[in-house]
């Protein structure tokens, strides 16, 4: 072997030794790394269990029946009294528990994995007509009777929203924000004794204050509820006076479970003190869920929405973005038994049709309603195209801060003495006043499509006067200087108009008139100059019309 063969022999050795150096290297990398990210996982595992226990004896029961350190467990009270989330911390031994282990330790009743949730969201669609989702479900005529703000009682409305996050400080957004009148912003105590610091706008499950995460999901579902209409800016919420209580860092089942126990201490404290504590919260909205699962798969969960019905809360979730039927798989909280859930599905604005990446279910998809071509906020000040049924599901939690804002007295004293059997009713007039459309028919409940006016106009049966045709009532013959009050009766929904003529038909006077839900409403006329003489008054719409004559006296 020459000199330079010699050479180019202990290059090319040296390069093959440097390469199994560097494979070697490369495996001892990636192993690490995947030593990390199983150690990652497996770093703590996360259960929810149900105990009528106290926390401590509990505590030291699950260390004895594990085997474990008191260091490497911990529990957080989440629901009520009875309700865990119990976190183990990773050892050798405690990779091995069994989920059996845990039900075992006495005192437990349930235990169930703390699962991840999902949220539904959807691709953007890029082509939306602004807002046609409202008037699909004709919520423009709505709120001739409602805007979701204040009962007949005026008690404020409020729809809790349940998400990853939200642009809390959004200009469409921030003047709707429900505050907590117990809570002093920022001071560090937890003024109102419920458990949680500085709760002020809402709460943030994971920091247990309300320093909210902002996320684009979360806003856009906030703003299709209850952006803030009539402003001159952006777009209006379907209830656009209602305050909306946000419920951010919701990520796994454990987390439901306490925004959920949030919610109800918020309106079983607003029920208890007559309105002076708490919040009059008729809905939660969460437009998402836990695929694959059933209600024997989270029982303590599917517990806590009897829990909030039985308050008066009912509760909304929208189907999974998926075109599957949720019976056959399950999803929760759609599989819960409790009649206080509604479950959402999406129709697309365009084709008013059940979009083809939408979950259906004849026994757990209540209702379909607008979401593919919806607009909505944005994080910044932005407004953009948001659907699926993470859009879909806020419309119909609006709808019901409209039907508590349109509904009478009587259904108010309802609420008051029986908030569940109001929250019922509420459901009721929705899934039972729908559009119906062939595409959802026998795969819903309902087999419809939301209509906020329908539901509206369902109050009637509950509510309304009985009225076969327009009447008109006041006092005859009227003295030009006192103004006229006048009683109107009429069967018919929409604008009427009042007009006043002469004896050679001359019209002197018109007046629209606002519609009236409950068949009977007050109109006034001020300042009423007219001659001594006869005059004929009516009072008309599209349908009918009735004519009444009197005298105008000095």
């Amino acid at each position: 072997m020459n000199l330079l063969e010699n050479l180019m022999f202990r290059v090319i050795k040296l390069a093959n030794m440097r390469h199994t150096v560097l494979c070697v290297l490369i495996g001892i990398i990636c192993m690490t790394f995947s030593l990390s990210l199983y150690a990652q996982d497996i770093e703590k595992q996360e259960y929810i269990i149900e105990a009528h226990v106290v926390e401590s004896v509990l505590n030291k029961r699950i260390c004895e029946k594990l085997r474990i350190d008191e260091s490497q467990v911990e529990l957080k009270k989440i629901f009520e009294n009875h309700v865990y989330k119990l976190t183990i911390r990773q050892t050798e031994k405690s990779n091995q528990i069994n989920i059996n282990d845990i039900a075992a330790v006495k005192g437990i009743h349930a235990c169930n994995l703390n699962v991840k949730t999902e949220l539904r969201r959807t691709p953007n669609d890029s082509e939306f007509t602004a807002q046609e989702s409202l008037r699909r479900i004709q919520v423009e005529q709505a709120w001739d009777f409602s805007t979701g703000g204040v009962t007949a009682g005026d008690k404020q409305i409020v729809i809790a929203i349940m998400d990853d996050g939200i642009d809390f400080e959004h200009e469409d957004l921030a003047p709707n924000i429900w505050n907590n009148a117990g809570e002093i912003p920022n001071n560090d105590i937890d003024d109102d004794n419920n458990g949680y610091v500085d709760d002020f706008i809402g709460l943030n499950v994971n920091r247990g204050n309300d320093a909210l995460e902002i996320r684009a999901h979360g806003t856009g579902v906030s703003g299709i509820l209850g952006a803030k209409g009539d402003n001159g800016i952006g777009i209006a919420g379907v209830a656009w006076d209602a305050q909306l209580l946000l419920i951010t860092g919701i990520n796994t089942a454990g987390d439901i479970i306490e925004a959920n126990n949030y919610i109800l201490n918020m309106r079983r404290r607003f029920n208890e003190s007559n309105g002076a504590e708490g919040a009059f919260i008729v809905a939660s909205n969460y437009s998402g869920g836990i695929p694959n699962q059933f209600a024997e798969d989270q029982p303590i969960l599917c517990q806590t929405y009897e829990a909030l019905g039985a308050e008066g809360v009912l509760s909304l979730s929208a189907g999974p973005n998926r075109a599957q039927n949720i019976d056959e798989i399950g999803d929760i909280p759609a599989d819960c038994s409790s009649d206080h859930l509604i479950i959402v599905t999406n129709t697309d604005v365009d084709s008013d049709e059940l979009n083809s990446s939408a979950a259906m279910g004849p026994r757990l998809v209540d209702i379909g309603a607008p979401g593919q071509g919806s607009i909505s906020t944005r994080p910044d000040n932005v407004y953009d195209n948001f659907g699926g049924t993470s859009a879909s599901t806020p419309h119909v939690s609006g709808t019901i801060a409209l039907v508590y804002g349109a509904a009478c007295s009587d259904f108010e004293s309802l609420a008051d003495t029986s908030p569940s059997e109001a929250a019922l009713e509420v459901k009721n007039l929705i899934l039972t006043n729908t559009d119906q459309k062939r595409s959802l028919t026998d795969v819903t409940v309902s087999g419809g499509r939301l209509n906020a006016l329908a539901a509206i106009t369902g109050l009637r049966d509950f509510c309304g006067v009985e009225v076969d045709d327009i009447t008109i009532t006041f006092e005859n013959p009227v003295d030009k200087s006192k103004s006229i009050e006048i009683t109107l009766q009429t069967p018919f929904l929409g604008e009427h108009e009042l007009l006043i003529h002469d004896t050679q038909g001359r019209l002197v006077y018109v007046e629209p008139v606002p519609p009236t839900l409950f068949g009977q409403s007050k109109i006034f006329l001020e300042n009423f100059n007219l001659h001594t003489g006869l005059y004929f008054m009516t009072i008309l719409n599209d349908q009918e019309k009735q004519t009444n004559k009197f005298f105008v006296l000095d």
